[in-house]
């Protein structure tokens, strides 16, 4: 019984350990991910807003400052690093169901 509890421990330690790691390297990698930065956008009105026109990026159509937006490469590594976590996480509760059952 014990055993399963510092397992899990340690399971937990390297996991967190490898996800924090590797979330270094979009920073890094931002070519290879395909982000891109932008100089932001806002609404440029003329005549309270009769021949209003955005300026800048369009991006999801709302105003910001500059900033770098993701690529198609880094939501992908966005999501995996979620299916990692959460394949992680039923592994860890099954080993804990399978270690502590009375038919064991």
């Amino acid at each position: 019984m014990k055993n399963i509890y510092v397992w899990v421990s340690v399971q937990i330690l390297i996991t967190g350990a490898v996800m924090m790691a590797v979330s270094f390297l979009p920073e890094i990698l931002r070519d290879f991910f395909g982000d891109w930065k932008c100089e932001g956008s806002k609404w440029i009105s003329a005549d309270k807003d009769i021949n209003s026109y955005r300026d800048g990026c369009l991006y999801f159509d709302f105003d910001h400052n500059p900033q770098w937006h993701w690529g198609y490469r880094h939501w992908i590594w966005f999501f995996m690093g979620i299916a990692y976590f959460l394949l992680n996480l039923i592994r860890v509760i099954t080993r804990i169901n399978v270690d502590n059952s009375p038919n064991k």
